[in-house]
């Protein structure tokens, strides 16, 4: 009785790794992520709300005086230079 030669396991699921990286690269260097890490990036989009961050203050502590201590500062998103992203956890 003669067994068949066939494709292992193992090299599917590396031939499938390596489908979603080359995926994942196309879209890095095609610009298509653009949109998405904007998105990410958008303080409304996290429910949250831009506030002025008055000098002297951290941004968590200016988030906690103008939210009643409800809110915590959020770093990285579009809210721009000298103002946070006030977030409810």
């Amino acid at each position: 009785m003669r067994k068949g030669q066939g494709i292992s396991l193992t090299v599917i699921i590396v031939a499938a790794i390596a489908l979603i990286v080359l995926v994942v690269l196309v879209a890095i260097f095609s610009g298509r992520m653009g949109g998405w890490i904007r998105g990410v990036q958008s303080c409304p989009n996290k429910d949250g709300v831009c506030v002025t961050v008055a000098s002297g203050n951290t941004p968590g502590a200016q988030c906690k005086l103008q939210t009643d201590g409800r809110a915590v500062s959020l770093p990285n998103t579009d809210c721009g230079e000298g103002k946070t992203c006030c977030i409810a956890p």
